[in-house]
């Protein structure tokens, strides 16, 4: 794989002027052998070229001689370009990864260790396959309605409304009834149910993610609940007092995850829950 830079170029010596001509001299002898070469601009346009290029040699090492493609163990991928779009690649399909809780809970079923950036071209190069199903946690209710956090094939039993509010959930909303779903799931960790007084917020790098990308969680007690926007934590942060705490993902997952922030009215209700319990925060 040859390139060339074709960005605007004046030689300040006599050397470098015969160095230019001898990649001219080069350039022809490729050209006179049929080889391929590319051009581009200045180092930019360089690098996009070379992962754009490289990518279809790996793409191209996966198929037979008919095209067709081998088996390959799954990966994950996401998007240069914002905004951030991460797909699982399995059996030769892109499969659209929905929400974080998901994207983690893939990478713990299939032991996947990182997520390789790619640009969008190179990105479209896989077929389109169906969605992952989220694995985001849900609250749900039996026909006797006692409602249950759902999430990863498990089940736990909500013990009362105020550890409801805590996972997201609200009393005087109704929730989906689904008898055969919960039946077919097992028994999670029981929740809590008393809560403590301490809220705060928690910040964790995911080491195991080469992209190093920060996950945001509120936290009240044991409970955590991802915060997807940016915007929704800085919004938290400005109206509660929050100081900076560090935990490992082993002490993450002593947590139990609620429903995902996913409004700008969750951000308010949970503005309104804090106020009312006049509660700081730590940053974790």
């Amino acid at each position: 794989m040859f390139y060339f830079n074709r960005a605007p170029f004046y030689p300040s010596s006599p050397e470098e002027v015969e160095q230019m001509g001898k990649v001219l001299a080069f350039k022809e002898r490729l050209d006179a052998q049929g080889a391929f070469y590319w051009e581009y601009n200045g180092p930019d346009e360089f690098e996009r070229k070379v992962r754009e290029d490289l990518t279809q040699v790996i793409l191209r090492w996966g198929k037979d001689e008919g095209g067709a493609m081998l088996p390959q163990p799954p990966i994950l991928i996401t998007s240069i370009e914002p905004p951030r779009r991460d797909f699982l690649v399995q059996d030769g399909k892109r499969r659209r990864i929905p929400d974080n809780p998901t994207l983690r809970a893939v990478m713990k079923k299939l032991g996947i260790k990182e997520i390789r950036p790619l640009s969008e071209k190179a990105i479209y190069e896989y077929p389109c396959g169906d969605a992952v199903p989220s694995e985001a946690p849900r609250i749900v209710q039996d026909s006797g309605g006692t409602k249950y956090l759902v999430a990863r094939e498990e089940k736990g039993r909500i013990p009362n409304d105020e550890t409801l509010k805590a996972l997201g959930g609200d009393p005087r909303s109704s929730v989906p009834t689904e008898d055969e779903y919960l039946a077919s799931l097992r028994e999670g960790l029981p929740l809590p149910e008393q809560l403590g007084e301490q809220w705060f917020t928690s910040e964790r790098r995911l080491e195991w993610v080469n992209l190093g990308f920060i996950s945001e969680f509120l936290v009240c007690g044991r409970i955590c609940r991802y915060i997807p926007q940016r915007e929704w934590l800085d919004e938290l942060m400005e109206r509660l007092s929050i100081s900076r705490i560090e935990i490992d993902e082993q002490k993450l997952e002593s947590y139990v995850e609620g429903v995902p922030i996913g409004s700008e009215r969750d951000v308010q209700t949970v503005l309104l829950q804090l106020c009312a319990k006049g509660s700081g925060g730590a940053l974790v």
